[in-house]
């Protein structure tokens, strides 16, 4: 029979706000891409795909989001 209690104390603080600065940062690119008027595509350099897309490239070529993103 085990005796005695274990209790193991975690502080992730820093991993918490590191995580909410990454998410404000993520916000405010996607912000920044989708005030351009011109067509902005990211290309993984790897495998050629597109990872992101702003809105003029709808606008432009026609081909929404959804569409894009994935395609090379």
């Amino acid at each position: 029979m085990p005796e005695g209690i274990f209790i193991l104390s975690i502080d992730i603080t820093e991993r918490v706000q590191a995580e909410e600065a990454l998410r404000k940062s993520q916000q405010l690119l996607e912000k920044t891409l989708a005030s351009l008027d011109e067509a902005i595509l990211v290309v993984d350099p790897h495998t050629r795909a597109i990872v992101a897309c702003n809105p003029t490239v709808e606008r432009i070529f026609g081909y929404s989001k959804e569409e894009t993103v994935g395609r090379s």
